[in-house]
Formats: structure tokens, C-alpha cells, sequence
């Protein structure tokens, strides 16, 4: 499962991670969604904006060079702030997705694995959080059915 701190990404992630692996595997991509009060996300979006430029002005005092990844997800919190302002309609998401592989060895396992990790990188997922020692929520995850039920 992936999460980003912008709603704007995830159609990028999707195309990447449904079309992206390659060489090609049996995989699936299961998205989740719950739309969030725009209060709610405004607040959410001044804490993450407040935490971006404090980073920020930390990375500067100690002459920290970037690879520019953190700018970009720094001016994602900005962006954000600026969707959410009041007027505008907007509300904010709370989103996951869940990839599922199949393959037919231990090696392709890690090989498959690591590409998944290459892809969700690019696409500026900032953590994944592997389901192998969980099988049950796994499974759960990527069903048709199963994907709207909470633990």
C-alpha cells in the first residue's frame, strides 16, 4: 500500500503502476478513496505546509543539497493549500493503493518487488508498507468486495 501527501498524483501512479512494470507481470492495482470536509483537509494541509517549510528552512541552515524531491513534495503541500482555500469547492481525499503480484519463484518475488518500489519512487509515493507478514489484509485488500471494509 503507497500513500502520497497530494491528491493530484495519484492518476500518475496509476498509469505507472498499471502499465510501468516491466517486464510485464500478473498484477493488480486496487484503489481506495474517502472524500475528507474541506475544514478538515485545510487543517491537515496547514500542519503538512508548516512541517515542509520547517524542513525546509533546516535543510537550508545546514547547506543540505537536494536531489530536488523534497521541493517537489514541499511545493506539493503549497499547491494543496492553495486547492483547499475557502471558496474554492474543493475538499481534500484520503486515498491507498494496493498492489497485488503473482509470479513463480523467490527470485522473481524480489526482482518484481524492487521494481514495484522503482516505480512507486518515480510516481513520488512516499511510503510503502509491504502486506507479506499479512496475508489476511492482503487478501482483503485486493478483492472486489473487500476493499471497502475498515480494520
Amino acid at each position: 500500500m503507497g500513500s502520497w501527501p497530494d491528491s493530484a498524483l495519484p492518476v500518475q501512479a496509476m498509469r505507472q503502476l498499471v502499465s510501468g512494470i516491466v517486464p510485464a507481470v500478473i498484477h493488480s492495482v486496487s484503489w481506495v478513496n474517502e472524500v475528507v470536509d474541506a475544514k478538515e483537509a485545510r487543517a491537515q494541509a496547514m500542519s503538512d505546509r508548516t512541517s515542509d517549510k520547517a524542513k525546509r528552512h533546516s535543510d537550508a541552515s545546514k547547506a543540505k543539497i537536494s536531489d530536488g524531491t523534497e521541493q517537489v513534495m514541499s511545493n506539493s503541500s503549497d499547491q494543496r493549500a492553495v486547492d483547499l482555500m475557502p471558496g474554492s469547492g474543493h475538499h481534500g481525499v484520503k486515498w491507498g493503493a494496493y498492489v497485488s503480484f503473482t509470479v513463480d519463484s523467490e527470485e522473481e518475488l524480489l526482482r518484481v518487488s524492487t521494481q514495484i518500489e522503482s516505480v512507486a519512487t518515480d510516481c513520488g509515493i512516499d511510503r510503502l508498507y509491504w502486506l507479506d507478514h499479512r496475508h489476511d489484509m492482503a487478501l482483503m485488500a485486493v478483492l472486489p468486495m473487500g476493499r471497502g471494509i475498515r480494520t
